[in-house]
């Protein structure tokens, strides 16, 4: 009787123990998602083009992930209360955003998106950057 109560005791201590195994694996943190290829993203700032000043910014790709390959990066500048001005090239290309008039003392905000593709397997994806509020 003491022998079949010690296996009894046994049964449950393993059906508890594979049970507490399996709700370790079931509450895994979630996948992340997967960023193909990274982007360099500047902050505003002011430059003058023909004589005239200008809020800039600019979105690179700086390196990506196995077969992937960027296809497109997008940056915006705008200023609050304004829907402000959006810059998008394909693939390798630097993104470049110029907005004007440039206002003294005004905060510029710029966002991006970068987004690639990857061969193997077939994934596409795009990253968001941003925003970043500057006072220039």
């Amino acid at each position: 009787m003491i022998v079949r109560a010690g296996l009894v005791a046994m049964a449950v201590v393993g059906m508890l123990g594979g049970a507490l195994g399996a709700a370790a694996v079931g509450t895994a943190e979630p996948a992340t998602d997967p960023i193909l290829c990274q982007y360099t993203m500047s902050e505003p700032r002011v430059v003058e083009v023909s004589g005239t000043k200008m809020v800039n910014a600019s979105l690179s790709p700086s390196g990506c992930n196995g077969t992937a390959e960027p296809t497109s990066a997008q940056v915006c500048v705008s200023t609050a209360g304004s829907a402000g001005r959006c810059a998008e090239l394909p693939g390798y290309g630097t993104a470049q955003v110029y907005l004007s008039p440039y206002v003294p003392g005004q905060s510029y905000t710029v966002r991006g998106r970068g987004c690639a593709d990857q061969a193997q397997p077939p994934l596409a994806f795009c990253t968001t950057l941003g925003p970043t509020t500057v006072t220039l």
